[in-house]
């Protein structure tokens, strides 16, 4: 037992265990959440150590159809029809939303942690009064300090850490304010239109400024459609 207590810290330290980070598919769909898994991954892969992506389902299209970089070159893995073997050094990252796969992978040898990004999805699979600590996750990670104080009020005895999602440089401070943007909801096009005409009585000095007023009536949300009317 020793020998395999020495072993472990041995591949550790050499780093040779393995990180799996479990994710979702999404379907060739852009999600922050995932793009934010991927560039953790991506981090860890070029400091030298050994991760894996892991997928439910055997087809799963590749985040590289929306994200650009060279994610592709991590090592992916799918659980269908495959049994997962994983070594007590071995890490397993799964996000909060997979309650239902912290269940099946509780009796796994390995290092558990969470990683939470809403706090909305934490309970959501959850079966009713079950925490993490009954699936031997006693670790989390996290996005920001307020999502941290949120899981140490239900999940009690957990160790959090804050990793905070890197913006990219697309989203900076404007040098100039915003154009301003009104959107009305109305029932039919005339009732949105006569409060339009009512604020520019009451307010006339943005009839000739770059305020822009859009209306959106029933007949046009079935129609998933937006009309600028000014």
């Amino acid at each position: 037992m020793i020998e395999k207590i020495k072993g472990s810290i041995k591949n550790i330290d050499e780093k040779l265990n393995k990180i799996y980070f479990f994710v979702q598919d999404t379907r060739g769909n852009a999600k922050a959440s995932i793009r934010y898994i991927y560039e953790m991954a991506l981090t860890l892969k070029n400091n030298g150590h050994n991760v894996v992506m892991l997928y439910e389902k055997k087809e799963y299209t590749p985040v590289t159809s929306w994200l650009s970089g060279p994610y592709d070159e991590i090592q992916h893995q799918t659980l269908e029809g495959t049994n997962l073997a994983v070594a007590p050094e071995d890490v397993l990252v799964i996000p909060e939303i997979f309650g239902f796969i912290m269940e099946q992978v509780k009796n796994l040898p390995c290092g558990k942690i969470v990683l939470s990004q809403a706090y909305d999805h934490i309970l959501e699979t959850l079966a009713p009064g079950a925490t993490w600590q009954q699936y031997g996750f006693y670790k989390c990670i996290t996005t920001s300090e307020a999502q941290k104080e949120y899981i140490n009020r239900i999940m009690k005895n957990t160790s959090i850490d804050v990793v905070e999602p890197v913006i990219s440089d697309s989203f900076k401070k404007q040098a100039y304010p915003p154009k301003p943007m009104i959107g009305v909801l109305a029932r039919e096009q005339r009732e949105g239109l006569n409060v339009i005409k009512q604020f520019y009585i009451k307010y006339p000095q943005y009839r000739s400024s770059h305020l822009k007023i859009y209306v959106v009536y029933h007949k046009m949300i079935l129609q998933m459609h937006y009309k600028n009317v000014f």
